[in-house]
């Protein structure tokens, strides 16, 4: 299913051929055929004949994520930022994966299938927090400490400062997605 990107390679080759005429014609299409090209580069096949394009999708997924959630989708999207900076592709040392940096154990504990799926990611990731959420009875910071560290980690009060720092970071984070800023 590679054949898109094939065709979008060789179609642009042809082009950059064409364009050396400096035709105002042949420049635009040009410019939209490299604007195509990006937006298919951005696309990552995630499972079979499955196509995600993730600078179009994400913000889609956040959004049903937090209705499905009942979380405010500006927290959802802290999270991302602190987590994977809104980069599918991320993966820890410790081996989080994904957008919402899901640990193995939690991958296998919600019965994740595919972790790399932005979509599938999101959701697990806003369904755990919201069972953290909900197990600290809605308290964020705790839940965020409990993202951060683990839930065995604030239960026993074994609580790592830079898990203390990235709580209070993606709820200023948070609040200035509240007030309408942007990061």
């Amino acid at each position: 299913m590679y054949w898109r990107m094939v065709i979008a390679i060789l179609v642009l080759s042809i082009k950059i051929q064409s364009v050396w005429a400096y035709d105002s014609t042949e420049l635009k299409k040009f410019q939209e055929l490299v604007s195509f090209t990006r937006m298919l580069i951005n696309t990552k096949i995630v499972s079979n004949h499955k196509f995600v394009n993730y600078n179009y999708s994400i913000e889609t997924y956040i959004e049903e994520a937090a209705y499905v959630y009942d979380l405010d989708p500006l927290l959802l999207k802290a999270i991302i930022k602190h987590e994977s900076n809104f980069n599918p592709y991320a993966v820890s040392y410790k081996g989080a994966i994904g957008l919402m940096q899901l640990m193995p154990e939690t991958i296998e504990f919600l019965k994740v299938r595919d972790p790399w799926d932005p979509r599938e990611n999101i959701f697990a990731g806003a369904r755990y927090y919201r069972m953290l959420l909900d197990r600290f009875n809605g308290d964020h910071y705790k839940a965020l400490l409990a993202y951060h560290a683990g839930p065995e980690a604030v239960r026993k009060g074994r609580i790592p400062r830079e898990s203390h720092k990235y709580a209070t970071q993606v709820l200023m984070t948070w609040k200035k997605y509240r007030k309408g800023g942007v990061l």
